[in-house]
């Protein structure tokens, strides 16, 4: 893509200003967002039993203000039987979400539709 093409979109979040510590335990893959039908809650929770089907040792973690999907989340995870994995957390702070994202393996951002789909890491 041509770089005149590229606009930077800056997240609610600051950034942490280092690189995440290498993982230490099992991998955790974070949603950290508003849990909205917009965001796509469910489908992470759907994924996520997937993924403990063929990858039992992965942790999920859900965090966000209720945007109208909570019961929808909980209803997942019990149908998927992941309760043991894939845990929903509630509200967090941005600071804290800076420190949250620096210790997960990798995040979700299944927003659809998104004015801004794309989400681009570096490590």
């Amino acid at each position: 893509m041509p770089a005149d093409r590229i606009t930077r979109v800056v997240n609610g979040v600051p950034s942490a200003g280092r690189l995440a510590a290498p993982a230490t335990s099992d991998p955790l893959v974070l949603f950290v967002s508003r849990l909205a039908n917009r965001k796509r809650p469910v489908a992470f929770v759907e994924a996520a039993a997937l993924v403990h089907a063929v990858r039992p040792g992965v942790r999920f973690e859900l965090w966000g203000p209720d945007g109208g999907e909570a019961g929808a989340v909980d209803a997942a995870i019990e149908a998927g039987g992941i309760g043991a994995v894939c845990t929903r957390r509630g509200p967090t702070s941005p600071a804290a979400a800076r420190d949250l994202l620096a210790g997960g393996r990798c995040s979700s951002c299944p927003a659809w539709p998104s004015p801004s789909p794309w989400r681009c890491w570096r490590r």
